[in-house]
Order: C-alpha cells, then structure tokens, then sequence
C-alpha cells in the first residue's frame, strides 16, 4: 500500500469518527460536556448511551469519571466509543477510570467516486412504519424501541429490498459531514444467501452520491458473513471502532 493510500484511509477514518459523533447527537435526550468529551443518554431502552471524543483530543482520567458519572446517575452504565487512531494516553486515561474495552467492529469506507452496477433486486424507499416492521423482523425480539427510534431519525433515508413480491430485507443511512453512514442492515431469514445485503448495499452507496455525499461508511463484526458482503462491495478497511464500558459502578 502506498503512502497516499495509507493517508486516504486514515484521514477517512477521522471523517467518520467525526460525523458518526455527530449524528449520535440525533438520540439525545440529555447530553453534556467533560472537556473534549461529549455524553449522549438516550433512554435506559436504547442502547445508544454512549461518549465520544473530540477530535486530536487526549481526555483526562478525571473526565472519564465524570462522564461515567453522568450516565450512571441516569441508570446506565458508561460507554465510550473511540477509534483506533485513538492516542496511547487516551488508553491509559480509559484505563485509570475504569473503562475496559468490551467491543471491536471493524470500519469500511468506499469513495463515492466510483460505483458499482446496481443489483437486478429491487430496492426501494420504505414508510416509517413497514420499514420498523421488517427490521424487527430481520433484527429479532429486543430490536423494537431501536429500530422504532432510528426509522424516524432526522435526515435518514429508509431503503428495502423485495424479492417475489415480498420484503426482503432492510438498511439506514445518514449522512453527516460529507459521510454516508450506512447501518441497520439486515436480511429477513427466509430471503437470506440471495443477494440481498449486496444489493442494499449498492443501492445506498448510489442514493449517498446523489445526496452529495463523496464517502460512504458501515461498521461489521470482524470475521462475519458481513464483513465478506462488504468487502465484495469493493469497501476498503480503514480502522475500527471501540467501545468501552465502565466496570466500576458506583465508583
């Protein structure tokens, strides 16, 4: 890989952090500051409780447990999501105060600037409604107040796929800072294995291009079917994701 390559990855990587902390913002039923990091709570249902860090920033310990404070006063415990171009100090900081990694997804991006032919499965706009439906369908029980809650996120766009005349399977993307990040995508278990994430996939990285967006983003589990469906889509690797959660309650 060349060195132009590395820095298109690692400044694409900054850009998702960035507006995937600025679309959390969207959950927020009460949120506050603790130096360079923002705490979102969104209700002790969702599981978007969660801190993000400003950009080149290096929090203190002391701030880690202010923010734990924050959410644990509420009823939840703490989370801090960070990426892996965080800063050594930032992880001895995390560590000080308790928090330990508990969760790694593995970021793509895909430059809008080439596409890929769109799949001969249809792929559509869906309602609030029939969307949350088919995506608590796909998602399975305890997927119902999230799914509800981001159907109807600001700025979203809802897409599903049919196959036989039948809903196929789901995906969302938002779009924050030139970023189209894709997530809530999930195949229905009867439709699976037949092309339906790829074509969910394509049909959003061509509707990110039309919305203006020059980056598209997703997150998967390491080593899932998943991450192969991304990769066939020709995203690109550019980091990960980490989530840290507060092991010491009431500390």
């Amino acid at each position: 890989m060349t060195t132009g390559q590395l820095t298109v990855l690692e400044n694409g990587l900054a850009r998702i952090a960035q507006a995937e902390a600025q679309g959390l913002l969207a959950y927020a039923q009460a949120q506050a500051t603790f130096g360079p990091i923002t705490a979102i709570f969104s209700g002790a249902e969702l599981p978007v409780n969660i801190a993000t860090l400003a950009p080149d920033s290096t929090p203190t310990a002391e701030e880690f447990r202010a923010t734990a404070d924050f959410f644990e006063s509420r009823g939840v415990q703490a989370s801090v999501q960070a990426f892996s171009n965080v800063d050594t100090e930032t992880l001895a900081a995390l560590a000080e105060a308790d928090f330990a990694l508990t969760q790694i997804l593995h970021v793509y991006l895909h430059p809008l600037t080439t596409l890929p032919d769109l799949s001969a499965i249809a792929v559509q706009d869906a309602p609030p409604e029939l969307w949350t439906a088919v995506a608590c369908r796909a998602f399975g029980p305890g997927s119902e107040a999230i799914m509800g809650v981001n159907a109807e996120l600001p700025n979203i766009t809802r897409v599903m796929a049919w196959l036989d005349d039948q809903p196929a399977g789901v995906g969302l993307m938002g779009t924050d800072l030139g970023v189209a990040m894709f997530f809530s995508g999930a195949t229905l278990s009867e439709q699976r294995r037949r092309g339906v994430q790829s074509a969910l996939l394509t049909a959003r990285l061509h509707l990110a291009a039309q919305q203006g967006a020059d980056l598209a983003s997703v997150n998967v589990t390491p080593g899932s079917g998943s991450e192969r469906n991304i990769r066939r889509a020709r995203f690109v690797q550019c980091g990960a994701r980490l989530r840290f959660e507060h092991t010491k309650l009431g500390g």
